[in-house]
């Protein structure tokens, strides 16, 4: 008796373990379903509730050759991502996501989803400049751990058709380290409706933020693009993007170097 018991309780231990798995796996995901949700829902219901302010609400949609986030590689296939922005009163609410294209059709152990942003961010009011105060939440299913950032985004009228822009971001949560990014955009309307735009920037992260084993110069990147707007609700962009390491005890070589990315957004 004793001996057909411990049979049994061989056979039953890792089906039970990988019940519990998939159990808690189903949690994280109705938890993290469930924060954007709310999200979403509070952000919404400001927007209707605010009378005196024609709050702006839109749909965005992309599909890009690979995945790179300030230089580094995180996918090197197609991906596809979605997302919804909301605006009111100078603050914004933004959630975005993507899967990688050839998991569409197989949901597997880490989840569809591979990567889901969620900034808030605050908008001065000023003419003169475009400043942005935020705070980002990143939730990564496979890779990286989740972590979080405050931001400051400047964008500075140099000319005409010229901006500088520096992104300054510090991450909160694993890295606790920085990272500067500064550039220059060209942009203007060559057609009507169709504008185009140029960017070259190059950035420098702290050593925790860096994957390398030192921090300092870190990224450069180059995009072109073009954007219509087909009415006052529908616009679509597509850009080709050019990135790679300053230094690569910084940042080591990298699998992408040059990625596509297509764009859509509806205004709701």
């Amino acid at each position: 008796m004793k001996s057909k018991l411990w049979i049994y309780c061989d056979m039953r231990c890792p089906l039970t373990l990988r019940m519990e798995n998939m159990l808690k796996t189903l949690k994280r995901r109705r938890i993290f379903v469930t924060i954007i949700a709310l999200v979403l829902y509070h952000s919404l219901s400001l927007i209707m509730m605010t009378e005196a302010y024609a709050g702006e609400a839109s749909w965005h949609a992309s599909g890009a050759s690979a995945h790179v986030w300030r230089g580094i590689s995180r996918h090197d296939n197609v991906t596809i991502g979605s997302g919804v922005e909301f605006a009111a009163h100078g603050f914004r609410t933004r959630a975005w996501a993507f899967v990688r294209a050839d998991e569409l059709d197989a949901i597997g152990d880490q989840g569809l989803i591979a990567e889901t942003q969620i900034d808030f961010m605050y908008r001065l009011p000023v003419r003169s400049y475009t400043l942005d105060l935020g705070y980002s939440e990143y939730m990564f299913n496979v890779g990286p751990e989740n972590t979080r950032e405050v931001f400051a985004n400047l964008v500075l009228p140099f000319r005409r058709y010229v901006d500088v822009m520096t992104l300054l971001a510090y991450d909160v949560g694993v890295h606790e380290d920085y990272y500067l990014r500064s550039g220059l955009r060209v942009h203007g309307e060559i057609f009507p409706s169709f504008t185009a735009f140029g960017e070259a920037a190059m950035a420098a992260a702290g050593n925790g933020f860096s994957i390398g084993p030192k921090g300092g110069m870190h990224d450069y990147g180059f995009k072109a693009g073009l954007s219509h707007e087909i009415n006052q609700r529908l616009r679509w962009g597509v850009d080709m993007q050019w990135t790679g390491s300053l230094d690569h005890d910084v940042l080591p070589k990298q699998r992408v170097i040059s990625l596509l990315t297509f764009r859509l957004a509806v205004d709701i």
